[in-house]
């Protein structure tokens, strides 16, 4: 004979699906963390701040462009750089043999990023490992 019970899934079986729901959530949680702790490359945009602009030494300036590198980092700094509320930003204190003058422009000044590398690279930390510059030339308006 058929035993039946008042509702379709007993307390037993309840309580194995929920056991069951669990383990496959908690098994998420440990592939994601794990997946996430891998290094990715990433295309990351940075504002470069400067000081040691010939025209003015003492104030920073922000490029007029952005930087736009590929970089080797992990999945936790990218989510970070991705849903983060502040603009990321580098900031550098190249010497000022480095900068040059467009002469068209008045107060206009530019610095390649081959030359200043190294600054890049050593400004970024330990966290992000710069791969590859896809902008060549930083602009710099002096504000008057």
């Amino acid at each position: 004979m058929i035993k039946r019970t008042g509702s379709i899934i007993s307390y037993e079986r309840g309580r194995r699906l929920f056991q069951f729901l669990f383990c496959l959530f908690l098994a998420f949680v440990i592939w994601s963390v794990h997946k996430l702790s891998d290094n990715y490359s990433y295309y990351f945009q940075y504002g470069v701040l400067v000081r040691g602009i010939p025209g003015d030494k003492q104030t920073e300036f922000l490029s007029e462009n952005k930087l736009n590198v590929r970089v080797r980092t992990s999945g936790f700094y990218i989510l970070q750089y991705k849903y983060g509320k502040s603009e990321p930003f580098i900031r550098i204190h190249p010497d000022s043999k480095l900068f040059k003058k467009i002469h068209s422009q008045s107060g206009v000044y530019y610095i390649l990023t081959s030359e200043v590398k190294d600054l890049l690279n050593s400004a970024t930390g330990d966290k992000v490992m710069l791969e590859n510059f896809t902008t060549d030339t930083l602009l710099f308006k002096l504000k008057k």
